[in-house]
């Protein structure tokens, strides 16, 4: 199948987003939005919106661990070299399995 892309950082995020979905599923992943915007130095870099609806008994931190590196990784293999800011989004009664 071939895509074609409006922006080059775009033939990423596909790959992206089935990584996220494995890799989250279990914390209630339920959206993600892309998009180029500008970081603390006005440099041009990618911008992760992750949403998320409300679990239990609740999150495991785990989940999270490297995937800014790994994410980074699978930009670099489509030939890009944008940094990946994660931000998430989590329902305000979301609990972390661990903490108190």
């Amino acid at each position: 199948m071939t895509f074609n892309y409006k922006e080059p950082w775009e033939s990423a995020t596909p790959e992206i987003q089935k990584f996220l979905e494995e890799r989250l599923s279990a914390a209630g992943i339920n959206k993600i939005k892309f998009g180029i915007e500008k970081d603390h130095q006005e440099e041009d870099e990618l911008f992760i919106d992750i949403y998320f609806d409300l679990t239990q008994p609740g999150i495991n931190p785990k989940q999270f661990m490297f995937l800014t590196t790994e994410i980074r990784e699978i930009i670099e293999k489509h030939g890009q070299s944008y940094y990946p800011y994660l931000r998430y989004h989590f329902d305000p009664r979301q609990k972390v399995s661990g903490w108190r």
